[in-house]
């Protein structure tokens, strides 16, 4: 396993401090190779001997052994043959996954960059839901949420030939929510990037080991995808969609319930008309 895995494997049985420094880590694993161990300590408020603690209890005799492996590791592409043949995974250990997911979430997430988005979406004359490859399912429930309480919702990539005309007409009162949970993490860079020159809010929903060094987005929401089973958990993930879509919903108000009461009509007049024709 390398740094980040063995951080999640046991974070449930890290002290507070340790945990500062889980999140640092697991925010940016990639910082062991240019801050010392006592600089990192220092970013993550906690003492030279509780680093030193927490590379222990992850398996390495210290910080020098995790900055080695760090340094020799190699990305490796996902092996979805080898998942197949590990041992079958049992309900309670997917499920007692799951509410790690939550309880990471709950232990690292800024509520500055929620209140953020939250506002920036509400204010937005439109917004653009960003979601490439795996997180294209994400994308559309995001979507389906926030049309029920607000207008002009577009989600990229679009059916058809039309993704990048559509996303041209972007502008700065616009609001972006940018999904990267598993493949495809450099398109949905590039369209946060061209987002950003527009002067648009960007707001990226990540998991637990994306870096933001490099990547220009007002608001980075992490979130553990960690599954023991051949696909990533989304849990944590949908979580977050949903609580921004309610909050949003309920910082916009009396206009918001009148949308949900005018879709509701919609609705059943259409089933009526549906009926008629029958």
């Amino acid at each position: 396993m390398n740094l980040t895995e063995r951080i999640i494997e046991i974070y449930d049985e890290f002290t507070a401090s340790e945990r500062r420094l889980a999140i640092l880590l697991l925010e940016a694993p990639e910082q062991l190779l240019s801050r010392g161990a006592a600089e990192i300590a220092k970013r993550a408020a906690v003492s030279s001997s509780t680093a030193a603690r927490f590379f222990r209890r992850l398996g390495y005799s210290g910080y020098r052994e995790a900055l080695a492996e760090m340094r020799v590791a190699q990305p490796e592409a996902p092996d979805h043959l080898a998942r197949f043949k590990l041992t079958r995974t049992s309900q309670a250990a997917h499920l007692k996954t799951e509410l790690q997911n939550l309880k990471w979430l709950v232990d690292q997430i800024n509520s500055e960059d929620i209140e953020l988005t939250v506002s920036k979406i509400v204010q937005a004359e439109k917004i653009w839901v960003i979601g490439f490859g795996d997180s294209y399912p994400l994308a559309l429930l995001t979507r389906v949420l926030m049309s029920k309480v607000k207008g002009a919702i577009h989600v990229l990539p679009s059916t058809g030939d039309g993704t990048f005309d559509e996303f041209a007409s972007i502008k700065a009162h616009d609001a972006v929510i940018a999904i990267g949970v598993g493949d495809k993490l450099q398109s949905v860079r590039s369209a946060m990037r061209l987002a950003r020159a527009s002067g648009a809010h960007v707001t990226f929903i990540t998991n637990q080991s994306f870096s933001a060094e490099g990547t220009s987005v007002d608001a980075v929401i992490r979130c553990s995808t960690r599954a023991p089973g051949l696909f990533a958990s989304a849990v944590a993930p949908v979580s977050i969609i949903t609580y921004v879509s309610s909050a949003v919903a309920m910082r916009i108000g009396q206009p918001a319930i009148e949308r949900l009461e005018h879709i509701s009509n919609f609705r059943r007049a259409w089933e009526g008309a549906l009926l008629d024709g029958s």
